[in-house]
């Protein structure tokens, strides 16, 4: 083979290519960098791809090049993207706080982006998607916050009108109730009359927990009003089924890891146990009416860390002279340290 490789190649030797090699062979060998300037290039690209492989290391998904544009341009670029140059977005939520695989899609999008943690506006029409272990809180445009547990997708439809096509989501429009809100599923709809309520879609059925307040279900030509501790069940072939649910408990955990931190710095202990009572469904009460005197004069100092809502005021507590036990599973009781 390299026999056959060589007499083909001097058969295609052009004239001058002589004349050519002996000018390579007088230049001779191309001569060494000093070994200083050598060790200074190695370095300097070393460091390059140093940082290359930790850049790689913190990357979460898949489309990592998507998210890190995502994170440069911040909101503006967001609605940018999800509308495209040249239209008036109307934001309809904005990102709270989210965990896991979260994945956006623009009205005029015909496939799937990532999505980070952050303040970026979506709009009306945007698709939202949760993948496994993950998680994702919006602060809706009209008030209120939009939770949506994993594997779950949403569309967007407007800042009052939301279409859940799988999932669970869960809405909290705050103690006056605030825009009415309204869920859409394939089962039926949603619009909450009070303030706190659950709705899950699958296949086979829609179900319905409401936490706080009242809401009305929309099932074909049928109106199903739910108070607090309600659960509706709905299946396929759009049997009703009703049964009761407490306001605390572990099926409300995803609902709190999700929740929008209060702003506790500077602000009275008062305000920020009415959060704690709020996002775990328990009731706060004082071992004292002294007590409970003093937790609105009592000034919190430090912002409240992500975290689940009695992690938060064990840490919160101990800047204080407050402390509290659960007592049963459904009441929080605050007591004196010092006694």
């Amino acid at each position: 083979m390299n026999k056959h490789t060589e007499s083909h190649e001097d058969a295609d030797r052009r004239p001058g290519d002589d004349a050519l090699a002996q000018l390579i062979r007088q230049a001779g060998r191309r001569s060494q960098p000093p070994a200083e300037a050598y060790q200074q290039v190695l370095q300097a690209a070393t460091g390059v791809w140093a940082r290359k492989v930790r850049a790689r290391r913190r990357t979460r998904f898949a489309y990592a090049l998507a998210a890190s544009v995502l994170l440069a341009v911040g909101a503006i670029g967001l609605v940018h993207r999800i509308t495209g140059p040249g239209d008036s977005p109307m934001p309809v939520a904005a990102v709270d706080h989210g965990f896991g695989l979260l994945m956006v899609r623009g009205p005029a999008d015909e496939t799937w982006r990532t999505l980070e943690d952050g303040e970026a506006d979506l709009v009306a029409g945007a698709r939202i998607r949760t993948g496994d272990d993950s998680g994702l809180g919006l602060r809706l445009a009209g008030g209120g916050s939009l939770r949506l547990a994993e594997q779950t997708e949403v569309s967007m439809a407007a800042v009052d009108r939301i279409h859940l096509d799988k999932g669970t989501a869960y809405l909290d429009t705050g103690h006056h109730g605030g825009r009415k809100v309204e869920i859409i599923t394939p089962l039926g709809s949603v619009r909450h009359i009070g303030t706190q309520f659950e709705a899950t879609y699958t296949v086979n059925e829609m179900r319905l927990r409401v936490r706080e307040g009242l809401v009305r279900l929309q099932h074909g030509d049928e109106a199903i009003r739910a108070g607090a501790g309600a659960q509706v069940v709905i299946d396929f072939e759009g049997a009703v089924a009703e049964s009761t649910i407490a306001p605390y408990g572990e099926h409300w955990e995803w609902v709190q890891a999700l929740a929008p931190l209060p702003e506790t710095d500077e602000q009275p202990l008062s305000a920020f146990l009415d959060w704690i009572a709020r996002e775990t469904g328990r009731s706060v009460h004082f071992a004292s009416r002294d007590l409970s005197v003093r937790a609105h004069t009592t000034m919190l100092h430090g912002q409240a860390q992500r975290m689940m809502p009695m992690e938060a005021l064990a840490v919160m507590l101990q800047t204080t002279d407050f402390q509290y036990t659960v007592t049963g599973e459904s009441e929080i009781l605050i007591e004196d340290r010092r006694l």
